[in-house]
């Protein structure tokens, strides 16, 4: 941790120009510094919820522009035999 803010703005304007889209991990930010993600063109970006967004200890989430289709790895699950 160097407390160093780096130019997401930047980083998805880079990636978009080369046809590559953009994750960002904004855990350190998200509820610091503002984000403007969608105007920045962010594909995706993924952040805890306990730090300053003030939530519950291993809560977190995560932001999804508009056209990105995200499909499953994986489907389905054990339920109450998850231990199987």
């Amino acid at each position: 941790m160097t407390g160093a803010v780096h130019d997401g703005e930047r980083f998805a304007r880079i990636t978009g120009e080369n046809g590559s889209e953009l994750l960002l991990d904004v855990s350190q930010t998200a509820g610091y510094i503002p984000l403007e993600l969608e105007k920045w063109g962010v594909a995706m970006a993924v952040f805890a919820g306990h730090k300053y967004l003030l939530g519950p200890q291993g809560t977190g989430g995560i932001y999804v522009r508009k056209d990105i289709c995200l499909s499953p790895h994986m489907v389905g699950g054990t339920g109450v035999f998850s231990d199987l």
